[in-house]
């Protein structure tokens, strides 16, 4: 099935038919070459308007969620120093943890070319068309992911010394890793790019989707959430990120995810009804010459 922009924009904007979600991921085709990329920049344009088309509910929810993460930015210190000692004391955290955060990282790309090529291998379209969507899940979250560090320029907590700097990730403002200080020289961007947490939000963003598409399948879900949030955790304990870092992190993964998959459903219901309308069978009557003439076409399309 192909169908022009103007059709895919107003099928994503209008279709409200409803289907089994389900029956959908498992029965429709592969996501084709075109879509991919209208469904990229929907992506992008739906998820920026976002926080102006937010609802009463919503509101309610964001207002809870920064209360809550204003919480936890206040025990930040407290529990870097806790899983400082954490760290220290427990070999087998000092053993996990550097490899677990790297999924969060390039090797999130290579798990999900490895899910996809089983997918595309064994011609299974759900699982090819969940790994498409992680794709794009990851990126947008990635875009505003660095967005957010640059804006605010928050030092990590790698990059004091707990004993001796009682920092808990000081902000320094809009694009401070550009500003030159006061003896000529840039400061370290990696130094000043704490907030929010990349690897949290990429492993978030790719296990929502999986997560989503597979709900029939509960271990799926649980599988997905269960790795992602011990690469999130793994931020903190490698001192890369603050708590407050990864708990918004993990949000703005989600939130991409849960988009992403909404969007391809428009899309699956836009197929539907341009299926049913492939052939029609249609009854006029012709009223010519003082006479009524009943016809009957079909249509092929």
């Amino acid at each position: 099935m192909s169908c022009s922009h103007a059709q895919f924009q107003n099928g994503l904007a209008y279709s409200t038919s409803a289907t089994d979600s389900t029956k959908l991921q498992s029965s429709d085709a592969r996501i084709a070459f075109k879509e991919y990329f209208e469904l990229l920049k929907d992506d992008f344009i739906r998820q920026a308007a976002s926080p102006f088309r937010m609802s009463k509910q919503d509101l309610i929810k964001a207002g809870g969620f920064t209360l809550v993460t204003a919480g936890v930015m206040r025990l930040d210190k407290s529990i870097n120093h806790t899983a400082r000692k954490l760290y220290e004391k427990n070999s087998t955290i000092r053993a996990v943890s550097p490899q677990v955060t790297k999924f969060g990282g390039k090797y999130a790309l290579f798990t999900m070319v490895g899910i996809g090529s089983i997918g595309f291998i064994f011609k299974d379209h759900r699982l090819s068309n969940a790994t498409l969507l992680a794709t794009q899940s990851y990126l947008t979250s990635g875009v505003w992911v660095s967005l957010f560090k640059f804006i605010t320029g928050r030092e990590r907590p790698s990059y004091y010394d707990p004993h001796t700097n009682e920092s808990n990730g000081a902000w320094h403002g809009p694009f401070f890793q550009f500003k030159k200080t006061t003896n000529g020289t840039k400061p370290d961007g990696a130094q000043f790019s704490s907030f929010p947490s990349g690897h949290a939000a990429a492993a978030f963003s790719i296990a929502t989707v999986y997560a989503e598409m597979y709900k029939d399948k509960p271990w799926v879900p649980v599988l997905a959430y269960a790795g992602a949030s011990l690469i999130s955790l793994s931020r903190i304990t490698e001192t890369r990120h603050w708590a407050s870092d990864v708990l918004v992190s993990t949000a703005l993964g989600i939130l991409c995810g849960k988009q992403v998959v909404s969007n391809f459903h428009k899309l699956q219901r836009l197929r539907a009804v341009t299926q049913k309308k492939k052939n029609s069978l249609t009854y006029n009557i012709n009223f010519t010459n003082r006479t009524i003439m009943p016809e009957l076409i079909y249509t092929f399309r």
